[in-house]
């Protein structure tokens, strides 16, 4: 691992651990599953992009 000052190492771990939270709740804590959260996601993509 690169040196980084211990502050720098505590900044980035506690963003990973806040977007870990954040997007397990997303996820797990959805009504829909896993597979029509990411089909609609897609979906959603491909629209933007047809839009521009």
């Amino acid at each position: 691992m690169p040196q980084m000052a211990p502050s720098l190492w505590l900044i980035v771990y506690v963003c990973v651990s806040l977007m870990v939270i954040f997007f397990g709740k997303i996820l797990f804590f959805s009504p829909h599953s896993k597979v029509s959260f990411s089909k609609q996601a897609y979906v959603n993509k491909s629209k933007d992009l047809m839009w521009q």
